[in-house]
């Protein structure tokens, strides 16, 4: 067993194909984040390598963040090009953990959290958590805070948030920059509804319950008229890639499940300003 601290370290080593930030071949690894630790590796390796045969514990005592980036065909934690994964045993210490990509299963119950881990952009709170340093989500990365949950920021620690924060449970303390979202406006089938984007950086965001297993997500211009839509899951999960909707491109479709809630995001390609939303399961367009 090998116990390692890591304190603010930022080993990138991106430019010089198949060499590892840390490579834990053949060992079990208590890991203890403190501070803002970077690991960024080279093509065909992972950025936390955690290959078959080693097991990874991220300790209860971590306060810091560990963002892990896998050069191509890398996992940001897990295995190397064509390698399996070995397995992680526990992430916590409400610990904060940015990842291109995780090969591994995370651990279950007790051993999950508290801890905030994403994966690519999306994110998830596991349990309560209370930041113990100062946390930067960047643009496009979203957190939910499912009923139940808190998150806590204790004076004297900055949450600055540039992507989406969507809050149905509780945030305790002050988030600088773009502030979470509590209500999400409902779609309902064939009807139009009026959107407002104030500014080149926003967004909003919409949901409905999918009544066929084909939605066609709309858009009527106004004084918006180039503006991508996202359609997400009920976990937040991208469902298809974004669409660019401009000029006579004016719908994009999704197959989905019936009965199942999903998000829409929408912002603009650039400026702000207008627009109208629907969906329906129909390739005609509901009127107005």
């Amino acid at each position: 067993m090998v116990t390692q601290l890591n304190t603010n370290k930022n080993i990138n080593v991106s430019s010089i194909s198949n060499t590892c930030a840390f490579d834990m071949t053949g060992a079990n690894v208590n890991l203890t984040l403190v501070g803002e630790n970077r690991l960024r590796s080279g093509s065909n390796r992972a950025g936390l390598e955690t290959p078959d045969g080693s097991t990874l514990v991220i300790t209860g005592a971590s306060t810091g963040s560990l963002t892990a980036t896998g050069g191509s065909s890398g996992a940001g934690i897990g295995g190397g090009s064509s390698g399996t994964g070995g397995t992680i045993d526990a992430i916590g210490g409400n610990a904060v953990i940015f990842a291109s990509s995780i090969q591994l299963d995370l651990p279950s119950g007790s051993n999950r959290g508290p801890a905030i881990i994403f994966i690519g952009n999306n994110g998830t709170m596991y349990g309560n958590v209370t930041l113990q340093q100062n946390v930067t989500f960047a643009s496009g990365r979203i957190l939910p805070i499912s009923a139940g949950q808190s998150l806590t920021i204790p004076s004297g620690v900055t949450l600055t948030n540039n992507g989406t924060i969507i809050k149905k449970g509780i945030i305790i303390g002050t988030v600088t920059g773009n502030q979470p979202i509590d209500t999400i406006q409902l779609l309902n089938a064939n009807s139009w509804i009026n959107g407002n984007i104030l500014s080149s950086g926003g967004d909003q965001w919409f949901k409905f319950t999918a009544n066929a297993s084909t939605q066609y997500i709309r858009v009527s211009f106004g004084a918006l008229t180039n503006l991508y839509v996202q359609l997400y899951d009920s976990n937040f999960n991208t469902v298809g890639s974004q669409a660019n909707l401009y000029a006579s491109t004016r719908y994009t479709s999704r197959t989905v499940t019936i009965g199942e809630e999903y998000y829409i995001r929408v912002w603009p390609y650039y400026s702000s300003g207008t627009y109208r939303i629907a969906f329906n399961g129909s390739v005609t367009a509901p009127e107005w």
